[in-house]
């Protein structure tokens, strides 16, 4: 593909303004920062890998436009954001919310070595948290340091009171409305980046199985999107299910079905700090008993 330098800039301009645009990034939140630089740092590895290898052809002509003249020296405006998050997220000093706060902690990583995009536990995580409920009751900004005061529990018997569980069937705006009650990623653009990402990597589905998550403007589409297989961290019976499924194949003697039950585990159960110390061992049982009975027949093979 051979592209000028001037329609190539404009064409990252106009696609991603949100993020290029954005000139407050050290008051938005760890979540959004972090997304902002996983997506921006994403396209500038195409860009560059594809100029290097040859399949992206851009011709040394006349600039038009004011701003930078040579594309492989001077930077533009995708390289002063990605500096801009890196630095910030370095610092370690942007607020982080509750949920993903927790979830470092129970994984023993900091925010500065850790991305939402590449981490899929992390991914799996946000996914049990999009689809689920939450209590309108709780603060949406809680300061970890000082002493914050919890709201008064609701009585068993209250039927106005709903419980926290996850769904099936959810709609994109109550995906949107999680992720920022409980991620606190207020930005649209940001949330619709990590929803695709998700979406992308088979998280979820449209209802209609559309390929494509959504069109246009993000914030004006509410689309019923569906979760077909639990995840680990589900507080759902569905669970048991996925648990049966993978001891299931792990049991078979085919290996064909033994990598379906791997490929279950590695995304859909793949073991982290949130998980419970059952379901570690239960998980680490069927390993131990895989890797047994393979070398038991490898040896009965072998005499």
């Amino acid at each position: 593909m051979t592209i000028d330098f001037d329609p190539l800039r404009l064409s990252f301009l106009n696609h991603y303004n949100d993020p290029l645009g954005i000139k407050d990034l050290n008051v938005r939140t760890y979540e959004e920062v972090s997304v902002i630089f996983g997506v921006l740092w994403t396209q500038l590895q195409l860009l560059n890998n594809g100029v290097a290898l040859g399949s992206v052809v851009i011709p040394k002509t006349k600039r038009s436009l004011p701003g930078p003249t040579k594309m492989d020296s001077d930077k533009w405006e995708i390289h002063h954001v990605l500096e801009s998050c890196e630095r910030l997220l370095a610092m370690g000093k942007l607020p982080v919310s509750i949920a993903m706060d927790e979830y470092l902690q129970e994984s023993h990583r900091s925010a500065a070595e850790h991305s939402i995009l590449f981490d899929w536990p992390n991914l799996g995580y946000i996914s049990t948290i999009i689809k689920s409920t939450f209590e309108e009751s709780k603060p949406v900004f809680a300061s970890r340091d000082l002493l914050n005061v919890d709201p008064p529990l609701v009585p068993a018997d209250n039927t106005n009171h709903i419980s926290r569980y996850h769904y099936e069937v959810v709609s994109m705006s109550q995906m949107r409305d999680a992720l920022g009650y409980e991620l606190h990623i207020f930005s649209d653009a940001a949330a619709g980046y990590l929803l695709t990402h998700l979406h992308h990597l088979g998280f979820f589905d449209r209802q209609d199985l559309d390929p494509v998550l959504f069109k246009g403007n993000f914030s004006s589409q509410d689309t019923t999107c569906v979760f077909p297989i639990p995840q680990g961290l589900d507080l759902s019976t569905d669970v048991e299910m996925l648990f049966a499924a993978i001891e299931g194949c792990l049991s078979d003697l085919d290996l064909s079905v033994n990598e379906q039950g791997f490929l279950l585990l590695v995304r859909r159960l793949w073991p982290n700090g949130m998980a419970s110390t059952y379901a570690l061992r239960r998980l680490a049982k069927n390993l131990i008993s895989w890797i047994f009975a393979e070398v038991t027949v490898i040896s009965i093979l072998v005499k």
